[in-house]
């Protein structure tokens, strides 16, 4: 951890990347990739490292210029000052879309398996409540959290996969024939759209204290998300089966209740639930954060600590009115915004980086 008053470092943007990404993972992948791939969901993962390796070399490539503080300056200096702020608008409108989902998510998770007769706007409220006071502090501090986060997950999801993996069904999983060779791929696209979060604190660059450790950050975190995924899709898929895990909207947390430990103490939900709720805290307040950030840069601004006040009531009003239910906000999440991060976390960089390399700009 950097010592420098207000300043990040590489480890922790790429710590922060894996808290974005388990969330959403548990909830998604054990669904989307068994209804795709069948028994070999669990392959998924290894072929969604691929576009992540990519994704963090060009990260290393854009920031190899000591002129490029962050991501809105390669956009800048690649595509000109009016693509840049146009491609920024979309950024912005998308993840903002992304920030309204997640309160709805945080929010319907309470209702449906513990609060089952609450009012939803109370945990919206709460939640934006907490993101607020979050938001206008240091930024180093919720990089701090998300690293006592990022170690409380890991033990929780650790010790769960341990007294899971004794009752995987190897029938569940195996075998696995070339047939499967196109459902994996297929799978490993749904993977990746919620990978290209890798991208998100880079947008925050200018308190990024070494990164000439990207592409060093990049691989170990890219070795650690790629273990984690396979492990909760052999453990989800291996004693659900892929039939009922793509049928579940939380399978995982129909796994856990499978675990009989001690008779008195039969279930692990709470403690994946709590944890659960750690990590969405994380992630409402860095969307909020990076959101507000965009605004910054498109418009010149000195600072974004005036803005939390409208990009929170704005979240609650979208959070409120994006959907009418969970199934429609399940199915707005994989049917639009999956695609839509595959092309802003993917193809837009890419696309950025070959033509700031035409210019020679990196």
């Amino acid at each position: 951890m950097l010592k420098c008053n207000g300043k990040i470092s590489a480890r922790q943007c790429f710590i922060m990347f894996i808290i974005l990404t388990l969330s959403p993972g548990i909830r998604i992948f054990p669904t989307e990739c068994s209804d795709f791939a069948g028994k070999a969901a669990w392959l998924s993962p290894v072929i969604s490292a691929i576009p992540l390796v990519v994704l963090y070399l060009i990260l290393d490539g854009f920031f190899r210029k000591k002129n490029i503080k962050n991501l809105s300056d390669a956009f800048t200096a690649a595509l000109g000052t009016p693509l840049s702020k146009a491609v920024l608008t979309l950024y912005l409108m998308h993840y903002f879309l992304l920030f309204c989902i997640y309160i709805r998510y945080y929010s319907a998770r309470f209702l449906s398996t513990i609060y089952t007769d609450a009012d939803i706007r109370f945990f919206i409220i709460t939640i934006l409540a907490v993101a607020y006071i979050a938001a206008r502090g240091k930024i180093e501090a919720i990089f701090r959290f998300s690293e006592i986060t990022f170690l409380f997950f890991t033990l929780i999801l650790f010790t769960l996969f341990a007294f899971l993996m004794p009752e995987v069904k190897l029938a569940n999983i195996y075998p696995v024939t070339f047939d499967d060779t196109f459902p994996v791929m297929r799978a490993s696209l749904v993977i990746s759209a919620i990978w290209g979060y890798m991208l998100l604190p880079f947008f925050l660059g200018e308190n990024i204290g070494d990164k000439e450790n990207i592409k060093k950050y990049g691989k170990q975190s890219t070795i650690y998300i790629v273990f984690i995924t396979v492990c909760l899709m052999v453990t989800v898929v291996g004693i659900l089966s892929h039939t009922v895990a793509q049928r579940m909207s939380y399978a995982f947390f129909a796994a856990v209740k499978l675990i009989t430990i001690i008779e008195s103490y039969d279930r692990f939900e709470p403690i994946v639930l709590a944890v659960w709720v750690f990590a969405d805290f994380i992630i409402i307040t860095f969307f909020a954060l990076i959101i507000m950030n965009i605004i910054k840069n498109l418009f010149s601004l000195s600072e974004t600590k005036n803005l939390a006040t409208p990009v929170m009531s704005l979240g609650y009003i979208g959070s409120r009115f994006l959907t009418s239910n969970i199934f429609e906000l399940q199915v707005f999440s994989v049917e639009f915004a999956l695609y839509a991060n595959l092309i802003l976390m993917y193809l837009i960089p890419v696309l950025t980086f070959l033509i700031g390399k035409i210019r020679k700009k990196f």
